[in-house]
């Protein structure tokens, strides 16, 4: 900036006032992004999205009422507010709030994590010392039926529509064989693109903004308050996104398979 006020002899002020006002010109950072795609994932992200608009297009209703979709999630012990959820109004001659650095996240367990348009289906909590494996979640598979067989009457006469990401635990022989017994469809998610996970970028943020700030003694409380929160939800809060997928499926599409924004 010195240098150019130096150059032409003109202000600051007036630099940034041509910089922003008449070449609509800012000064941004760079966005993280899971994965540099390439144009043979861009292609398969686009049909993907496609595909699964095409069957919400068709008939909503349907749609709805056979979509299950399901996902992981690390859930900690401990979430520290952020500094923006710390911020608070004082006068401006009181002392500023002080935020001392956080400590590491503590212990943490994986949850799996199924729902529908009504709401939640199933939580499995992993086991400490153990793993997510092919056989697990097959197992899974068959706990998510007979949730749906209790809670869903009629659904698994429909046919169960199941959407989940591409993990290789997913896509392990056992698992898919799970699936197919229990009379399932596997949609296609498109490949590596978390942005377009219904869980990641709503249900599992807004559980996570709800536990910010709250410190848990042992897996038995911090399960306790995950499952009070999905459970103190109505139908509407899951309807929602449900509904909203076709708006991120028709953005993939508008650019070409890319991320897109948040």
């Amino acid at each position: 900036m010195s240098e150019i006020v130096k150059e032409l002899q003109i202000t600051a002020g007036s630099i940034e006032n041509i910089i922003h006002k008449h070449l609509h010109t800012s000064k941004v950072s760079s966005r993280w992004l899971p994965q540099n795609l390439s144009l043979h994932h861009q292609l398969q992200c686009v049909a993907s999205c496609q595909e699964l608009l095409d069957l919400y297009t068709s008939d909503k209703e349907k749609f709805r009422g056979r979509l299950v979709t399901g996902a992981e999630m690390w859930i900690h012990h401990w979430y520290p507010e952020s500094k923006l959820e710390s911020m608070q109004w004082k006068h401006v001659e009181s002392t500023p709030p002080k935020k001392f650095k956080p400590q590491p996240l503590a212990s943490k367990v994986i949850a799996t994590i199924f729902w529908d348009s009504e709401g939640l289906l199933l939580i499995d909590h992993l086991p400490s010392k153990k793993t997510i494996t092919g056989q697990y979640y097959a197992e899974l598979t068959f706990k998510l039926h007979d949730a749906i067989k209790q809670k869903r009457r009629g659904k698994l006469s429909l046919g169960v529509w199941l959407l989940h990401h591409n993990s290789p635990v997913h896509r392990s022989l056992v698992a898919q064989q799970a699936i197919r017994d229990c009379g399932s469809v596997q949609l296609n998610h498109p490949a590596y693109s978390p942005d377009l996970t219904l869980s990641d970028y709503y249900l599992f943020r807004n559980l996570k903004c709800h536990l910010h700030g709250t410190r848990f003694a042992g897996n038995e409380s911090l399960e306790a308050v995950v499952e009070a929160w999905f459970e103190g939800h109505d139908r509407e809060f899951f309807f929602q996104e449900i509904n909203s997928s076709a708006e991120k499926w028709q953005k993939c599409i508008d650019v070409a398979g890319d991320y897109i924004a948040k």
